[in-house]
């Protein structure tokens, strides 16, 4: 697969954050105007001035996307089979879990 360099710079109170990866950039025009990973995490029901929950809740859907990716990838070259299916179900499973208890912790804090 061809990688390309992606640099993400994002600006929150003043401070300006850059995060560097590489990837395969997902196709967009193959998904909706949401992502699979974005409506499982319900980014739509998420504020963006509270950053801490909404950067927690796009990171959760980068990580499910990134395995739809895959999950995709593998389908068309007819790779993909029960056992790969498995790990890619379990591992959102555990990416919905970890959301849902960072986002909870986050609003309980917030509530102090």
């Amino acid at each position: 697969m061809n990688t390309e360099e992606i640099n993400k710079v994002e600006e929150v109170d003043g401070e300006s954050y850059i995060e560097q990866v590489t990837e395969t950039p997902i196709d967009m025009s193959k998904i909706s105007e949401a992502s699979r990973g974005q409506n499982l995490v319900g980014i739509n029901y998420a504020d963006p001035n509270e950053h801490e929950i909404y950067t927690c809740k796009n990171a959760c859907a980068f990580l499910i996307d990134v395995l739809e990716k895959h999950r995709e990838e593998l389908k068309h070259a007819n790779l993909l089979n029960n056992d790969i299916e498995l790990l890619m179900n379990n591992s959102i499973a555990q990416v919905l879990n970890a959301h849902h208890n960072v986002v909870s912790t986050l609003k309980y804090i917030k509530r102090m």
